[in-house]
């Protein structure tokens, strides 16, 4: 039997216009639709961004979006309880364009990570970007990106891991940070020169062995 697939859309609604002290946003993750196709559930997400647009709360409610993958036969067992393993992860901005991607199973049973393609990461060394973290959208400075397969082979050689290698390395406010590659988002807003000034003093202490 073909393994069935089934793909959750999901949109990050900002549930506060105001930035918090550090300029991150509150966002919430809000699911709007179980579909049989990538395609069908980007169409969701078109339909989506149409609808806030037209009542006038594009920029202001939508910080981006999800589209996960879900093998409908597959489950992962947890104390107490039997979760979806999710196969993988789109991202889109908020104006529902396609960003980036993840491709690899959140069953840490399956060592497939061996590398990100180079076309998921959209972020190098020393860039800016938002960062889904913890209920915030939040400014941060990517301090390495994920191992593309040819990098991963030269450092571990054929040995694979998990879906939690597919990361970048980025500080914020608060300290540093892994967020999985699917959940940086580009900059769509200019970021106030303290706070620049603020997450840079947190890198140089985080690059001194700093405990922050």
């Amino acid at each position: 039997m073909a393994n069935r697939k089934i793909y959750q859309a999901i949109r990050i609604e900002k549930t506060s216009g105001r930035r918090c002290p550090d300029f991150s946003v509150k966002v919430e993750e809000r699911q709007f639709g179980l579909f049989s196709s990538r395609k069908n559930a980007e169409k969701a997400i078109t339909a989506c961004v149409r609808d806030f647009e037209a009542a006038g709360e594009y920029s202001s409610g939508l910080a981006g979006f999800y589209v996960e993958e879900y093998s409908v036969d597959k489950m992962l067992s947890m104390p107490d309880m039997w979760l979806p393993v999710k196969d993988a992860v789109w991202s889109y901005t908020a104006d529902g364009k396609p960003f980036s991607y993840s491709l690899f199973s959140s069953d840490w049973n399956i060592e497939s990570y061996a590398g990100t393609p180079p076309d998921a990461i959209m972020f190098k060394t020393g860039d800016y970007a938002w960062a889904h973290f913890r209920g915030r959208f939040m400014p941060v400075r990517v301090l390495a990106a994920p191992y593309t397969p040819e990098e991963w082979r030269k450092k571990f050689g054929s040995r694979r891991s998990d879906a939690s290698d597919d990361c970048y390395l980025a500080i914020g406010a608060d300290g540093h940070l892994h967020p999985p590659t699917e959940t940086l988002f580009p900059v769509d807003a200019e970021i106030p020169g303290k706070i620049i000034a603020l997450i840079e003093d947190r890198e140089k202490k985080f690059l001194n062995g700093e405990s922050l």
